[in-house]
């Protein structure tokens, strides 16, 4: 597993209970996974070769920017009016219940919904129009 600071000139290797700031992204490799734990009963888990990036976080909003790959949230609990929001290149989605989603970018295949798909378990999503999405750089190795 690889990390990318903003403003660092190249991916490292991500050390173990690594707080994210606005900017960071994680990326697995082939074989990897990662987990990030955004509140007392709340996860974010990404499969292998998956990129995530925490674009803001606020006290009542935390946003997220999948460029490839899966991740799947696993939000046991919200207070009311708090929001997840995940861009990917095609579509935003954000989540306002207490829920499991599970949001995939895939590269040249046909899906339901162009660049990205949404499966909640259990729980609600809204769809909003796509952004443009901003740039990273990829990184070069796998960790």
């Amino acid at each position: 597993m690889s990390d990318w600071r903003q403003g660092a000139e190249d991916w490292v290797r991500a050390r173990p209970s690594l707080a994210l700031a606005p900017g960071d992204a994680l990326y697995t490799g082939n074989n990897a996974n990662f987990e990030v734990q955004t509140g007392s009963r709340s996860f974010v888990r990404a499969d292998e070769n998956s990129q995530l990036s925490l674009v803001d976080q606020e006290e009542h909003r935390i946003q997220f920017k999948l460029a490839s790959g899966r991740v799947s949230f696993d939000m046991r609990s919200m207070a009311v009016g708090d929001t997840v929001e995940v861009s990917t290149p095609s579509a935003v989605f954000v989540i306002e219940h207490p829920g499991y989603y599970r949001v995939e970018v895939k590269a040249a295949r046909p899906i339901s919904l162009p660049g990205a798909v949404a499966r909640p378990r259990y729980g609600e999503l809204r769809k909003l129009p796509p952004t443009t999405p901003g740039s990273s750089p990829q990184p070069e190795h796998d960790a």
